[in-house]
């Protein structure tokens, strides 16, 4: 898998090129720790090139957007496939309800 960083003016985006694997931990934690350093109000995880979604990979994107979320920056998912999408849906749903 293929991670890179993209700075913008008022968000950070991360790139995901390739399986969706393990990896995006260490990927997610680096990219938690720069937006939150460089004042990011946004973060956006862009899954475009994402060939092939390995289920352990879904847990840990949605811990990292909770994670974002409690720091208090926006964290979007940009071309999600499809399971995952559902699965991201369904979860800030059921946040959503409880609040």
């Amino acid at each position: 898998m293929t991670i890179t960083e993209h700075f913008f003016k008022d968000r950070l985006e991360v790139r995901f090129k390739g399986t969706l694997d393990h990896t995006i931990g260490p990927a997610c934690e680096r990219a938690i720790r720069h937006a939150h350093a460089f004042g990011s109000k946004r973060l956006q995880i862009n899954l475009a090139g994402v060939t092939e979604v390995e289920k352990v990979s879904v847990g840990t994107l949605c811990f990292a957007l909770h994670t974002v979320r409690q720091l208090g920056i926006e964290g979007t998912v940009l071309h999600a496939p499809t399971a995952v999408q559902t699965i991201l849906s369904e979860i800030d749903a059921t946040i959503s309800s409880k609040e």
